[in-house]
């Protein structure tokens, strides 16, 4: 495995760099997408939550709610990128290509939310694009990446 995690995919790696850096065996795979479809189920709810937090304009809780979110999504992104989309390029380099490009602006939206949090300029609008962003991803990944990976498990 340590040759997935020291070839990391860049934010601007095209679907052609990330099926050259597809592992020789299905090992990167996870045993099943059921944890990755979880992540989603959590962030889902964890967004509501953030939502509610943000309504009831409960700073304190906003913030603790943020740092596990902002933590948990990066983590599963980064571990989509380096140990699923590589291989999954070799089936289907353009949805991979999107789904790695979907990821890039996840992770520009996690950035304008931090500082907009950290400036006390958080609108209720950023969280409800971020949620939006991240349910249509979901509903690709849930429909391509995660099939595929059961398949190569």
């Amino acid at each position: 495995m340590s040759n997935v995690l020291t070839s990391a995919v860049g934010p601007n790696d095209s679907a052609a760099q990330l099926a050259r850096r597809a592992p020789s065996s299905s090992a990167a795979v996870p045993e099943s997408s059921a944890r990755l479809k979880l992540d989603h189920e959590e962030f889902e709810a964890s967004l509501e939550r953030l939502r509610a937090f943000a309504l009831a304009d409960d700073a304190e809780l906003v913030r603790g709610e943020w740092d596990d979110l902002e933590g948990a999504i990066l983590r599963h992104v980064d571990a989509e990128d380096m140990f699923l989309l590589p291989g999954f390029a070799l089936t289907d380099p353009g949805v991979a290509a999107t789904l790695h490009s979907e990821h890039g602006e996840i992770r520009r939206q996690l950035g304008t939310v931090g500082l907009a949090l950290d400036l006390h300029t958080l609108r209720l609008e950023e969280i409800d694009e971020m949620y939006r962003t991240i349910a249509r991803h979901v509903a690709r990944e849930e429909r391509t990446l995660y099939p595929w990976a059961d398949q190569e498990r």
